[in-house]
């Protein structure tokens, strides 16, 4: 079966940017889509892998100078343990305070180790100003002015010994000296603080870090004194005046009981003392009032019935009653004795009837007096009832006048209460603080002394190393993959069709870089017609071919977008590849200004393709004719270099005809279509365009413009061929195409 009948001139129209944009998708879905392509990232990294590996030794080379230039320093640590349990000193001022022992303040014992005062602590118990290791101002002593200082005018003079009064005043600068070798850390989730220095010198390591933990736990007992002594001297001044104001509120308690008659003795007040004796007393007095109404009332009633007033009982208590009645017995017992003797008139009956006369008028006279004093003595509780009701009613209006005070006076003794409260608290926390003093301990204590190094700290060489490697592979490989992605050219042929979306029709490397060989392109396609660079140009011929379609004559134009891409070469090597197919060849230097082709060997040219276009000379005359398997050559004179009419439509267009009955295949080596139009007119007049891009230096823009100027008729019809490939690095870079293949195994077939 023949190539047209396989590939129809329809089938074979070139690509369209839309449809290498299509191609671009197809070619990524096999590939996986937007998956990660390990291949292609390692052959990026391989296109620049010189660049890389200049970047790696260079930042390896730094770190190596670096790790064995910086100086050694040496890490002692110290551990201090807090102690979570500490004695707080009582704070009087918030009630129920306590020890905090948590982020807060563990940062604030770190802030404290970082202080300058502790610094300044340390360096007057060392007398480190006095230490050259430490003081800047000992540092320099004996120094003398630098070479540039000296330029400047400044004297070559040593630099005198500092003044004892200049060393004291540096204190703050040692301090902070010092300061810049401390590290203090937290020990995970401890109470445990580590206290690392750092120094040049392993003993002066160690040696700071006991005296900055040192340090730290005198300046803990120092604070805990200060505080101790602080809260005494606050607590005496505040006691005093807390004295005097409970005193105070207490003297106007007193004050406002006095002036309110609200004096007390027993928890009552006075007036509530005398209502209660007075309620008492009225209590009686009224019982004591109504016996004395009951009896007057049964003696009065005893009288009115006619009785003489001897059966009442108060008569019949009565002694003197009594006594007469025992004196009258006695008499009526001697008058019925006398009456049994004497008669009615006998003296003594007489005498003796007298006496019982005058014994019962005085017992009359008595019952009559007890019955008197009944009533009196009525009387006298009936007016000691009066007065004590009448006395109760006034201490009850003073009762209610003092009840309205005692809300104020509540108020009063509350206050005189609290100040009390409060006086005697501070009084109490006073004595406990006084009795705490000079007992005091440490929130911290030393659990690990620092050990003198025996090893540097600084520089880690092992890590140093590994770091420059680990930094020196990551710039390495970030400035090489940058570089790659910013890269304007081509590597490949796959990277053409992707970037400008037309065809790539191969790739041609550049000869001393494939082998076999000759001295140059084209002896080693005489010379080693299977060699790679052989089978490259024949399969950039092939693939023409089978663009163009149809049967020929072909006119194919080699131009490119910017000089020196290798097009003349190019246009001879295919010249080459078809003439050794069998097809009919000619090779035209359609480049008037440069004619590299016409000077290929060296010998003047007299009659040239300006000659044939003008018609001075015939195309018999012009063409040089070789050998059956090479291609004929129409070179161009000088003469041609100042004819802008030399791509004149008509004319050129008769003279392309004359060539296509001739030959089966007309080459055109054109000039660059960018500086020049006439390449453009040319171009116009050819079956295909063959455009030479210099490989890995030609821009894609660049390229992608020099398309774009071509006639419209000429679109349809353009391939690309990357030229002066270095095949060697093309295989290094894993680029996989037609050219990479024949490198690797045309020697299989052909040792």
């Amino acid at each position: 079966m023949s190539l047209p009948e396989i590939i129809t001139p329809r089938d074979a129209q070139m690509w369209r940017a839309e449809q290498g944009a299509r191609q671009k998708s197809a070619f990524d879905a096999a590939r996986g889509g937007d998956r990660i392509d390990l291949d292609l990232i390692k052959s990026l990294f391989l296109r620049r892998l010189g660049l890389a590996i200049a970047i790696f030794l260079a930042i390896f080379t730094l770190a190596v100078v670096k790790t064995f230039t910086t100086p050694k320093q040496y890490t002692a640590s110290a551990e201090v343990v807090l102690n979570t349990r500490g004695e707080a000193t009582p704070d009087v001022l918030e009630e129920g305070a306590e020890i905090l022992r948590g982020e807060a303040e563990l940062s604030t014992e770190l802030r404290i180790l970082y202080s300058r005062e502790l610094a300044l602590t340390i360096v007057d118990a060392l007398d480190l100003v006095h230490d050259p290791e430490f003081s800047p101002l000992l540092l320099s002593v004996g120094a003398r002015p630098s070479f540039l200082a000296r330029l400047l005018g400044a004297e070559d003079v040593p630099v005198p010994a500092p003044t004892e009064e200049a060393l004291q005043a540096s204190r703050p600068i040692v301090a902070d000296y010092l300061r810049r070798g401390l590290r203090a850390s937290r020990i995970g989730n401890t109470y445990s603080l580590q206290i690392t220095y750092i120094h040049s010198n392993p003993y002066r390591a160690a040696q700071m870090a006991d005296a900055y933990a040192s340090a730290y736990v005198q300046d803990q007992l120092t604070r805990k004194q200060q505080s101790s002594r602080g809260n005494a001297d606050f607590l005496n001044l505040k006691i005093e005046e807390l004295r005097q104001q409970a005193q105070s509120d207490q003297e106007r308690v007193q004050e406002f009981r006095i002036a309110n008659n609200m004096l007390s003795t027993t928890g009552a007040t006075l007036t509530e003392q005398d209502i209660s004796a007075l309620n008492q007393q009225l209590a009686q007095a009224k019982a004591v009032a109504a016996e004395d109404a009951a009896r007057l009332t049964t003696a009065r009633q005893r009288l009115e019935v006619g009785s003489p007033g001897d059966d009442v009982g108060d008569v019949l208590a009565s002694g003197v009653v009594s006594s007469l009645r025992a004196q009258r017995a006695s008499i009526s017992v001697r008058l019925a004795d006398l009456r049994g003797r004497y008669g009615p008139d006998h003296p003594e009956l007489k005498q003796g009837e007298a006496e019982l006369r005058d014994i019962d008028e005085q017992i009359q006279t008595e019952i009559n007096r007890v019955i008197s004093g009944l009533e009196g003595k009525y009387n006298v509780s009936r007016q000691r009832v009066a007065s004590l009701t009448a006395s109760l009613n006034q201490l009850k209006e003073e009762l209610a006048k003092n009840n309205t005070a005692s809300v104020e006076l509540g108020d009063l003794e509350r206050r005189a209460r609290a100040s009390q409260a409060l006086y005697e608290s501070f009084l109490n926390s006073y004595k406990e603080t006084v009795a705490r003093e000079g007992v005091e301990k440490a929130d911290a204590r030393i659990i690990t002394a620092a050990r003198v190094p025996g090893a540097p700290s600084k520089p880690n060489v092992p890590l140093n190393l590994i770091f420059g490697v680990m930094l020196g592979g990551t710039v390495a490989a970030v400035v090489a993959f940058i570089m790659e992605m910013t890269y304007g050219g081509f590597t490949s042929t796959t990277e053409v069709e992707q970037k400008i979306g037309v065809p790539a029709m191969g790739a041609v490397p550049l000869n001393h870089t494939v082998s076999p060989r000759g001295k140059s392109v084209l002896s080693t396609l005489t010379s080693h017609p299977h060699s790679p660079l052989s089978e490259s140009l024949s399969s950039l011929m092939t693939s023409i071919q089978f663009r163009l379609g149809q049967p020929g004559p072909h006119v194919i134009y080699v131009t490119s977008a910017v000089p020196d891409e290798g097009k003349t070469t190019l246009t001879a090597a295919l010249g080459i590849a078809a003439a050794r197919t069998g097809e009919k060849t000619i090779i035209v230097d359609c480049d008037r200004m440069k004619r590299d082709l016409s000077r290929l060997n060296g010998k003047p040219v007299e009659i040239g393709v300006i000659d044939v276009l003008e018609g001075r000379a015939s195309l018999d005359d012009a063409v040089i004719t070789t050998r059956p398997d090479r291609p004929d050559i129409l070179k161009n004179t000088d003469a041609s270099r100042e004819n802008e009419q030399f791509a004149d439509d008509e004319r050129f267009a008769k003279f392309i005809g004359d060539l296509k009955s001739r030959y089966d295949v007309i080459i055109l080596d054109g000039a660059p279509v960018m500086p020049f139009a006439e390449a453009r007119k040319i171009a116009a007049h050819a079956d295909f365009v063959l455009f030479a891009v210099h490989w890995r230096k030609t821009r894609v823009n660049t390229v992608r413009q020099a398309i774009r100027t071509l006639p419209e008729a000429s679109m349809g019809a353009v391939g690309v061929a990357l030229t002066r490939v270095n095949a060697k690095l093309q295989s290094r870079f894993g680029v996989e195409d037609t050219l990479s293949y024949s490198n690797k195994y045309i020697g299989h077939y052909f040792a």
